[in-house]
């Protein structure tokens, strides 16, 4: 069955949208309806639904439906990431952030530094934060042990980047002594893709979160939170909340970075900007 000449209406592109808004708080302004529309086509054809009409009541009507929410969420969703993206936070992490935190945590009996990468899509986040973590204990920071949480509204890409398995050309632009600590090839060389070494993926756990959820379920506090590139999807009023969430799973002089395009000007939180899309929580 083929229904690339299907189109989404006006009226199923705004019960979308409400749905969408008011679950996963994500904007989605009438210029993505053609973006919504080629994905959940996708949708349509590997479940066999003939039309938009009948897929929305699916979802919408049916008990059996309701699992599709999921892969609605991970087909509108965008998860654009790659390792060492924004590297200027992985310095800071290295050479200001985890030597602070040492220093705080040293009269303390649990000496751990843990880290939440909060909207952690496919994993390159937490594996990039794990690696630059180690190459600075391989340089002398006495840091006995860290963990990383990783966390997604995606389903789909936490399962990914549980495998910690990706394509050969994600990597080729990191130094090779990088590639050789920390990376794994495919024993079958035409499959081109490189795996994640044990030790890292031990420092890891994953988990769904969504951030329109009142209480996001967390145990204990972390010390650096990693939310970049997120807040974008998000109006300002909406940002505020999440943030203040956020913030009740962060230890007090912890450490908060955003993406370099994202901004927290104008919102009322306990923050003080450090440097350039790095905040301390006051």
């Amino acid at each position: 069955m083929n229904l690339l000449n299907e189109k989404l209406t006006d009226m199923q592109f705004n019960r979308l949208k409400n749905f969408i808004e008011t679950t996963a708080g994500i904007k989605m302004p009438y210029s993505k309806k053609i973006m919504v529309e080629s994905r959940l086509i996708k949708r349509l054809n590997l479940l066999k639904i003939r039309d938009f009409t009948e897929y929305i009541k699916f979802v919408f009507e049916f008990a059996d439906g309701r699992k599709e929410i999921f892969n609605l969420i991970d087909a509108i969703t965008t998860n654009k990431t790659e390792f060492f993206r924004e590297n200027e936070h992985f310095n800071f992490l290295r050479k200001k952030a985890v030597p602070h935190i040492l220093v705080n945590l040293s009269k303390k009996t649990d000496k751990k530094v843990k880290i939440w990468s909060a909207g952690c899509s496919t994993g390159e986040e937490v594996y990039s934060i794990a690696i630059s973590i180690e190459e600075e204990r391989l340089l002398g920071l006495r840091l006995s042990d860290f963990f990383i949480y990783g966390t997604d509204i995606s389903v789909k890409v936490i399962k990914t980047a549980e495998k910690a398995i990706y394509r050969l050309d994600s990597v080729r632009s990191l130094p090779d002594f990088i590639k050789k600590r920390y990376f794994l090839k495919s024993k079958n060389k035409k499959d081109l893709l490189v795996r994640i070494k044990p030790e890292m993926r031990e420092k890891s756990m994953f988990g769904r979160l969504n951030f329109m959820d009142e209480n996001y379920g967390l145990e204990g506090k972390f010390h650096i939170v990693f939310c970049r590139n997120v807040l974008i999807y998000f109006d300002k009023a909406i940002q505020q909340a999440i943030i203040r969430k956020i913030l009740k799973h962060l230890d007090k002089n912890g450490f908060l970075l955003v993406g370099h395009s994202e901004s927290l000007h104008g919102l009322d939180l306990p923050l003080k900007k450090i440097a350039s899309s790095v905040y301390v929580k006051i």
